[in-house]
């Protein structure tokens, strides 16, 4: 009779104890407060999945609309975070590292209908927010950064939380996410460069940001111009080559040209005497000998 009293007490014991453990929630573990931003497979060593790896199709969880943000340098950097585990627990409390060194995990609350031990049920997302203070792009124009979440499901009766493997049975880890931060802030990387034809250039540059996107755009230069003989283009202006001090008459035989050395710029306007022209650039004088250059006076 006392032996099967026993018996009976043990297994309502069992009885209890499993109950107590198939509706105990383990909280989550501590969070690593140096965040370690660079090294992503030494920090995720203490970390779960972001899937439920207990379970047969292994589901993610716990995921982030994006995994790199490009910004201009100055501006929020806004993290929309989710975590979505049908028939499971989900804590209150999310977290994103930061490169404060008084707060290197700042804190997200996710809204949500929660038990007494601060877990709500199957899903929850919020809007993490990291200020200019809080990352820093000044080195090379991006850096990792970390968020953490923490789901659980009951699997054989117990609840299994941030699992970092299949065989990992202790759990209770907070899932985490890696996500960078980049300056999409485009800069040449090529140069365009025409030959001295003084025709536009077609040509393309190239630009590249530091989140690692590059476009091409056209290259902006004047526009078209065609070089009439005797001009030639030189330095991508129209221009007659000469030598310095050689004079000429301009076309409509009004004026003197002289060269300063590249063209033929305006020196003086010429006197014309009885009308007469010989040749294509020389006046005569009254007793119609040739004058070469022309006779002129200063205006």
């Amino acid at each position: 009779m006392k032996k099967g009293l026993v018996v009976f007490f043990l297994v309502c014991l069992i009885a209890i104890l499993s109950c107590t453990d198939s509706d105990h929630i383990p909280l989550p573990g501590e969070i690593n407060f140096n965040p370690l931003l660079g090294n992503a497979y030494q920090f995720f060593q203490g970390y779960g999945n972001i899937k439920d790896m207990h379970s047969n199709t292994q589901p993610v969880v716990f995921f982030i609309d994006k995994d790199k943000y490009p910004i201009t340098p100055g501006s929020n950097v806004e993290i929309q975070l989710n975590i979505d585990h049908p028939g499971g627990k989900i804590y209150n409390k999310a977290f994103v590292s930061t490169i404060d060194a008084s707060n290197p995990w700042k804190e997200v609350s996710l809204p949500g209908t929660q038990d007494s031990e601060g877990f709500i049920d199957n899903s929850a997302q919020a809007t993490a927010i990291l200020t200019p203070a809080e990352y820093d792009l000044s080195t090379d124009g991006k850096e990792i950064h970390y968020a953490l979440g923490y789901s659980c499901f009951k699997h054989n009766n117990v609840y299994r939380c941030g699992c970092r493997d299949a065989s990992d049975f202790a759990c209770n880890k907070f899932r985490i996410h890696t996500f960078e931060i980049c300056d999409n802030t485009f800069h040449d990387v090529s140069s365009c460069s025409c030959s001295p034809t003084c025709e536009a250039c077609t040509g393309t540059i190239t630009q590249e940001n530091d989140c690692g996107e590059s476009k091409q755009i056209a290259c902006n230069l004047p526009a078209a111009v065609t070089c009439t003989a005797p001009e030639e283009c030189v330095n991508d202006i129209c221009q007659t080559t000469c030598t310095l001090g050689e004079q000429k008459c301009a076309d409509d035989k009004m004026s003197l040209l002289e060269c300063d050395g590249t063209s033929f710029i305006y020196k003086k306007d010429c006197i014309f005497n009885f009308g007469f022209e010989v040749g294509s650039c020389s006046e005569v004088d009254e007793n119609n000998n040739p004058i070469s250059p022309p006779d002129c006076f200063n205006t």
